[in-house]
């Protein structure tokens, strides 16, 4: 006999001990394309009467390490300065022309709706920027699906890699830490993760060369799981029904 595809939600929602998943928003969900990473972090340091960058992995380091922070102090500019020009409504539109959604990122957040799980996001952005972005995830999921968004920049007074972020929207949910997944693509994620006490998810996005590097350099004990995609989320937290197989029309 076949089993419907409610019967099967309810198992997997039983199997399942995480009540809510948690997503970075930059890098996990949506990302902005190499030419304007570059084209970004110039006109900011333009701002600043600094010289442009010309060495592309320098870029890539600035939006991909914890070793951006460095980076700003080493061009003697203080970073709520930084953050307040590099969040500015002029380049924050120039950010959003070459920003796109990954391709797996609001199906599958719809999917995990459909499960029953509630829906989050933390971001180091500020919400002038996360607003935007959210709308570029809403071909598959509805704006008012996503219970939570907390803007570190805004919203708290640390970003990441501290937990005050998670931490909120943990109080926001009145969830415990156990029964939260946190969903990202840095360092940064893995150390707000880890310091808040949730289980983390990494999905790969070609940067974990770079994280695995960070962490042995530094000696950083965190712990984490890496996924090849977004799409795999609900194995990866151990549910017993696959996603695809719960969103069958």
């Amino acid at each position: 006999m076949k089993t419907s595809t409610s019967s099967k939600t309810r198992r997997a929602k039983l199997a399942n001990p995480v009540k809510a998943v948690l997503f970075d928003m930059d890098g996990t969900l949506v990302q902005l394309r190499t030419a304007g990473r570059m084209v970004v972090l110039n006109e900011t340091l333009a701002d600043f009467g600094k010289p442009p960058l010309t060495d592309a992995e320098h870029v890539e380091k600035f939006w991909f390490t914890s070793e951006r922070y460095t980076m700003i102090d080493n061009w003697g500019i203080p970073r709520t300065q930084f953050w307040k020009a590099f969040d500015c409504e002029r380049l924050l539109q120039l950010q959003l022309e070459h920003t796109y959604a990954y391709d797996d990122a609001g199906l599958s957040m719809a999917r995990l709706h459909q499960l029953g799980l509630r829906l989050g996001i933390v971001s180091n952005s500020a919400h002038i920027s996360l607003t935007p972005k959210l709308l570029l995830l809403e071909q598959d999921i509805a704006r008012e699906d996503i219970e939570v968004v907390v803007s570190c920049n805004d919203d708290v007074s640390r970003t990441k890699p501290w937990a005050d972020g998670i931490e909120l929207a943990l109080a926001k949910m009145n969830l415990r830490p156990d029964e939260v997944a946190f969903i990202g693509d840095s360092l940064d994620d893995i150390g707000a993760g880890n310091n808040a006490g949730v289980k983390v998810l990494i999905v790969d996005r070609g940067q974990m060369p770079t994280i695995y590097q960070t962490m042995k350099d530094q000696n950083l004990p965190f712990k984490f799981e890496v996924i090849n995609s977004l799409q795999d989320i609900t194995q990866a937290l151990g549910m017993a029904v696959p996603v695809a197989e719960t969103v069958a029309a």
